[in-house]
């Protein structure tokens, strides 16, 4: 047999078996690997066969064979794996020349993006900032594509699968307009992608995991009557969805409807009470309709659970407009120090800092302000 995992075979007549000396696993005579791990077996006899009378001399010659061979195995196995980390180091080297290659790419791209903006804006053809912006935007609507790409590879299936429970023609339908929906995201279409698969949900609504895909993403695109068509479905099929519920009622508050944004958000407070988010939509829906008590009261509770920067930047907002700026500036700064990018946090910290009189801290904050979004301040 070839070289590889050493083995012995157990010599009691007819019917031999093989071991393999790494995995222990017993093979037939004859084997030239081992049926379990695969190693190639390398036979050693070991005991004396049947009615042969062996001296200890020969045995522990024998043993002597065996350990040598076992030996030499195990240098060629570790032979074989230096040499395999080798590759392993040689590829990672090559892979770190060619990041470096890359960021050196990506600095000289973005030195020369920076040299055009400011020549454009001392020509006063467009403002850098406006520049700067447009690029954010655009590199924003790409990052969102993407992840609507790898949203719907991960569904994928879970969607099919639903699909299937209505029927054959159901499955082929949404599963068309998957596919087509991947193309068109390919392509960028990131709207048409959605209306497609907003079109089979109308076709076949009782499918609640597409009705939830769909009413995300379309909130996401700005399709908000999409969006709120789907939550419906979605809620109407699923009553205990507590996303589903408060994904709706910030729908139906936008349009006004506050009666029924409430209902749906206090039921999704009863259906999912371990949840902050309930909690945190019904203090924003009463800070809409300038009810700071019940708005403080709920955000309390949404901190309660959970320490998230925006219920702490609303609840400081709501203590700063009730005339308590010391209680805002404790929540404030704890929302800036967990989300150091929450512009509004910043800013509204920065009016809690006049309240109280400490002017350089205010002043801090509006530069930070500025730093995030040079329109900002123009305006306020």
């Amino acid at each position: 047999m070839g070289e590889g995992s050493t083995s012995t075979t157990s010599n009691n007549g007819p019917g031999a078996k093989v071991l393999c000396q790494w995995c222990g696993a017993i093979n037939p005579e004859g084997s030239e690997v081992c049926a379990r791990c695969g190693s190639p077996l390398l036979v050693v006899s070991g005991l004396a066969e049947v009615g042969e009378e062996i001296t200890p001399e020969e045995e522990l010659e024998k043993a002597e064979q065996l350990a040598g061979a076992f030996s030499e195995d195990v240098l060629e196995r570790l032979t074989l794996q230096e040499k395999q980390i080798a590759k392993l180091q040689e590829a990672l080297q090559e892979l770190r020349e060619r990041v470096g290659e890359l960021e050196g790419s990506v600095a000289i791209v973005d030195a020369g993006l920076r040299a055009l903006s400011q020549l454009l804006d001392r020509r006063k053809v467009v403002r850098e900032a406006e520049l700067f912006a447009a690029w954010e935007r655009e590199a924003a609507e790409e990052a969102a594509r993407h992840e609507v790409v790898e949203d719907l590879n991960s569904r994928r299936e879970l969607l099919l699968a639903r699909a299937r429970t209505l029927g054959s023609r159901a499955a082929r339908a949404f599963e068309r307009a998957l596919d087509t929906a991947e193309l068109l995201l390919a392509s960028g279409k990131v709207r048409q992608a959605i209306g497609k698969l907003f079109a089979v949900l109308k076709r076949y609504p009782r499918h609640p995991e597409m009705a939830k895909l769909v009413g995300e993403l379309a909130m996401e695109q700005g399709e908000l009557a999409m969006a709120r068509e789907a939550f419906q479905i979605l809620v109407a099929l699923d009553p205990s969805d507590a996303d589903g519920l408060v994904s709706l009622a910030t729908l139906l508050a936008d349009e006004g409807q506050m009666r029924e944004a409430e209902r749906l958000l206090r039921k999704a407070t009863r259906v999912a009470k371990e949840s902050f988010l309930p909690s945190f939509a019904l203090g924003a829906l009463k800070i809409a309709q300038d009810d700071l008590l019940a708005a403080r009261k709920h955000l309390l509770r949404a901190v309660n659970r959970e320490e998230a920067p925006v219920p702490l930047f609303l609840l400081g907002l709501v203590e700063l407009r009730l005339g308590r700026p010391a209680k805002a500036i404790k929540l404030l700064e704890r929302a800036v120090e967990l989300a150091p990018d929450l512009e509004e946090a910043i800013y509204t910290l920065g009016l809690a800092y006049l309240e109280r009189g400490y002017t350089r801290k205010a002043l801090s904050c509006f530069r930070q302000v500025l730093e995030l979004d040079p329109q900002r301040l123009r305006y306020q």
